[in-house]
């Protein structure tokens, strides 16, 4: 939810559309956001990607329970019209061969890692060549709410509109403390 009560604030006044993984199972959840939220995220030119219905452990499941995951919730984004629902974010970056194979069935892209974990550069052009190694970049490792942190995260931002290129940068949550850094 504090996505949608403390980052989209900050991100409409700077002009940034941004995505936000849905999992349309906890839209019933107090902590997460309700559907008139998503519906205001995607009218202010958000998409919402793919996370699964319940943030499943894709790699804890068997293959008939991944596809109910994964088609649940795209059903549910298509059917509000929502953009965004051809992207998957893999839930716990915990996938396989096996689930990799599934989603291909059901989206055109995938993020599965984090490039602050797994790799030293997340940039990739758009539509990458290999659409289901997307990474992301979390901001909190950098960690953004450090002038250290930000100022690695505007040469990262600036490198992508020098070079015209996609990066996935992601937070987990963003608490009211963390705002101004945020804006800053």
């Amino acid at each position: 939810r504090t996505t949608y009560t403390e980052a989209f604030p900050v991100m409409k006044e700077f002009g940034f559309p941004a995505n936000v993984a849905v999992n349309p199972g906890t839209l019933t959840y107090s902590a997460y956001m309700e559907l008139s939220h998503l519906r205001e995220l995607h009218e202010a030119g958000w998409s919402l990607v793919s996370h699964t219905m319940n943030h499943a452990r894709l790699t804890e499941l068997t293959v008939a329970q991944i596809e109910l995951e994964l088609r649940g919730a795209k059903e549910f984004l298509d059917e509000q019209g929502f953009r965004g629902a051809d992207v998957f974010v893999v839930p716990y970056h915990d996938w396989t061969e096996r689930e990799r194979e599934v989603v291909s069935r059901y989206h055109r892209a995938a993020r599965g890692v984090s490039a602050n974990l797994f790799a030293t550069d997340s940039l990739v052009s758009w539509m990458p060549s290999l659409p289901y190694d997307l990474t992301g970049m979390e901001a909190d490792s950098l960690p953004f709410t450090t002038v250290e942190g930000r100022d690695r995260l505007r040469a990262l931002l600036q490198r992508t509109v020098d070079e015209g290129l996609f990066i996935d940068l992601f937070f987990h949550h963003m608490p009211p403390e963390r705002v101004g850094a945020l804006r800053e």
